[in-house]
């Protein structure tokens, strides 16, 4: 009787445990496949406390269209070239020639974390200084 206990106690405790996990993203965020198409929304660059805002800015908010079609993208905030999707994450290969007197992530270009649910695409990229985050609805 008492082995039984000391089996039963654990098994209720992982399975409260288990059952009390919820998952970080809500059923707007599940990530589907990517489709291509048009996807329209909002372009966010916010700057970490700290950071100096004279060079970069102090951050800002734009329209941005975007564009993916066969292995293509065009973006109406900067930036054109090849894309493709990796292990969750989608990455941009920018094509053009840029001046070097700005804040080079303001270009779509790199690799991003995105979510998709079928019509909502989020495309997010993080670094020690900013965040910049591209809020899409597809058209």
């Amino acid at each position: 009787m008492k082995r039984l206990v000391f089996m039963i106690i654990p098994a209720l405790i992982c399975g409260i445990v288990f059952t009390s996990c919820s998952s970080e993203l809500t059923s707007e965020e599940l990530t589907e496949e990517l489709t291509e198409g048009k996807f329209s929304g909002r372009f966010t660059v916010k700057r970490f406390a700290g950071m100096p805002g004279d060079y970069w800015g102090a951050g800002g908010n734009w329209t941005a269209t975007l564009v993916l079609n066969n292995g293509k993208y065009t973006i109406t905030t900067g930036g054109s070239g090849n894309y493709s999707l990796n292990n969750g994450k989608i990455i941009f290969e920018d094509e053009n020639a840029w001046t070097c007197d700005f804040d080079h992530n303001l270009i779509l270009n790199g690799v991003y974390e995105y979510t998709f649910n079928g019509r909502k695409l989020k495309i997010s990229q993080r670094f020690d200084f900013a965040h910049y985050v591209y809020d899409l609805k597809k058209e």
